[in-house]
């Protein structure tokens, strides 16, 4: 087969060779291998279609001609070249955007590749779906589909597979902030692409060696972030020695980036320039016709150059170059992080009025960034949640109804019988069980968020008081921000909730504030209404409970313990926001 394959390539390119010898461009060669496809059948024409794919690359006529590529190898029946097929089009589409499309052709083509044991194919494409949540942010389902296509990876044993698998689990961390935990799974992916006995896959490599580099980079760390560019070095130079026809300048320019912004962080100019200038010796302008981000890089490393020597006003020239090239391209996130990098060096060159006021919008955008993230995450946790808890539900009506069943069918089979249903039961207990734990670890999840959310409060509350310092106005916001620190500092100092009888009244007159102002406080802060405040607070006491000294209270005195005024009152508000009850929530934390 291979063979054959082989000998129809060198065929139609010898056709092509005749018909087109003066044809240089790859529109020519396109035009050429398109007049020749009526004349082509079997492997031939499926060669052509995937010649053609290449040279549209990047192309409006790459799908159509992927679509044509499909239906061939439909037609021939040929699983090899349906399945390349169903990859490719979830590649073009993962490059055009496409949410819709990639989920509805990514999912067949996974579908496709696993019937049909095309392994390869197969963790490819659900690679790109999991990148395709995270473009769009939906971080815990991303992080979903990876673990569940790296207990896949695991089952075959092959660590190709789990590399790339473990890889997407580190790059969703990194999106999460949590750094040490994304360059752990990346270092981990290395070492499995370098496994002894299988051929190592350099590029993969490499890429995550320049993931390393750059989080290194980002968290301040210019040395260890230095050795992550001589590794590169080490893979370019095998890779050049063996493969001496491979285009590697990008990765050429990526590792002269680490190391400019390396010395430059390190206060080591000359040496900083010297990297610079061997960035853009291999630096091609055609790179930004599909990525803009090579040239922001090189405005990047200039003004970190310039900033190594003090040369301020041309730092933040070349950073509100980049500044205005973001507010164009409408990245909110990126915008802010400059405004933060302007800020610093106009500190840095001692005009205090101007970065305090540049301080001072980063603040506002990332608190409204940093709002809108938490309030997103949460949502993608609930809509997670409440799939979950439906199928549990379902689950424990199918096992009710079965467990029916059986008793009915048993007056003619009991002894056969009574053995299913404690089978059955075991079962579905155990299934129930694995539900009740993936329950508690999505709490715990939501804790977590709420948590980051309350830590960045503080962080903000605290940089609001220092640029007070600078003579700022006290606004409604801080006003608003004061009553609610008041609040929780009662809340958690005092335990007014634990009180069943307690009112928004008595606590409005506590604080200070009028009834109707601390509503508003509460809503404007949490999204919720007092008593969906007081309710939070008391089940979120019942679950501290419950984990601290479940075994010691009965379950009544823990919901008295907590405030709430009967037990039918704590079981219905248990249930309703954890899916589980009391007891079953006991039992997940052992």
């Amino acid at each position: 087969m291979k063979k054959n394959i082989i000998i129809s390539i060198c065929l139609l390119t010898c056709m092509v060779a005749q018909m087109s010898a003066q044809q240089t461009s790859n529109a020519e060669k396109t035009d050429s291998i398109m007049a020749l496809l009526p004349q082509l059948s079997g492997d031939e024409r499926l060669n052509a279609f995937s010649t053609l794919i290449n040279l549209t690359a990047g192309m409006p006529a790459q799908k159509e001609i992927t679509y044509q590529y499909l239906n061939e190898a439909r037609r021939q029946k040929n699983v090899e070249a349906e399945s390349t097929a169903l990859l490719r089009l979830t590649l073009i589409y993962f490059s055009h955007f496409d949410s819709d499309s990639i989920f509805i052709i990514g999912e067949e083509a996974i579908r496709f590749a696993r019937l049909h044991n095309r392994y390869d194919d197969l963790f490819l494409a659900q690679s790109e779906i999991i990148r395709r949540y995270k473009a769009q942010g939906q971080f815990l389902i991303a992080l979903r589909k990876a673990e569940e296509a790296y207990a896949e990876a695991k089952e075959f044993n092959e660590n190709r597979f789990i590399a790339r698998m473990t890889s997407a689990i580190g790059g969703i961390m990194n999106n999460l902030d949590q750094y040490d935990e994304a360059m752990r799974y990346w270092s981990e992916s290395i070492a499995l692409a370098k496994t002894p006995g299988q051929a190592p896959d350099e590029l993969f490599i490499l890429d995550h060696y320049d993931f390393l580099a750059i989080t290194l980079s980002h968290l301040k760390r210019p040395m260890e972030s230095l050795s992550y560019a001589d590794s590169i070095q080490i893979e370019l130079n095998r890779l050049q020695r063996d493969f001496p026809d491979y285009d590697l300048r990008q990765f050429h320019f990526y590792m002269e980036t680490h190391r400019a912004m390396a010395y430059a962080d390190t206060k080591q100019p000359e040496q900083a320039l010297e990297a610079i200038r061997r960035a853009e010796e291999v630096y091609d302008p055609l790179w930004n016709e599909n990525n803009p981000s090579f040239a922001i890089q090189l405005d990047n490393l200039y003004a970190e150059y310039n900033r190594s020597i003090g040369n301020y006003d041309k730092t933040i020239e070349l950073f509100n170059g980049i500044l205005r090239f973001e507010e164009e391209a409408g990245r909110e996130s990126s915008v802010a992080a400059w405004k933060k990098h302007i800020a610093q060096a106009l500190r840095e060159k001692g005009d205090y009025k101007a970065a305090v006021d540049l301080y001072e919008e980063y603040v506002q955008k990332q608190e409204e960034l940093n709002k809108e993230q938490y309030y997103a995450q949460i949502g993608e946790l609930r809509t997670i949640y409440e799939l979950d808890k439906s199928e549990m539900e379902s689950e424990r009506r199918l096992a009710a109804l079965l467990q029916q069943r059986y008793v009915i069918a048993g007056l003619a089979f009991v002894c056969f019988l009574l053995a299913v249903i404690v089978g059955l039961t075991v079962w579905s207990r155990k299934r129930i069980a694995v539900k009740n734990r993936g329950l508690y670890r999505q709490i715990r999840e939501q804790d977590f968020l709420a948590d980051a959310l309350e830590r960045e409060r503080e962080k903000n509350l605290k940089l609001q008081e220092m640029l007070k310092s600078f003579s700022a106005p006290f606004t409604e916001k801080d006003e608003e921000d004061e009553i609610y620190g008041r609040l929780m500092l009662l809340m958690k100092e005092r335990r007014l909730y634990t009180d069943s009888e307690i009112s928004r009244n008595d606590i409005a007159a506590r604080i200070g504030v009028s009834d109707r102002r601390l509503h508003d406080c509460i809503k404007n802060n949490t999204g919720m209404n007092f008593s969906e405040y007081i309710i939070s607070l008391r089940l979120a006491c019942s679950r501290e409970l419950l984990a601290q000294r479940g075994d010691r209270l009965t379950i009544d005195a823990i919901a008295e313990e907590a405030g709430f005024s009967s037990r039918t009152t704590f079981y219905r508000h248990f249930r309703e926001k954890y899916g589980l009850s009391p007891e079953e929530f006991r039992k997940s934390i052992k």
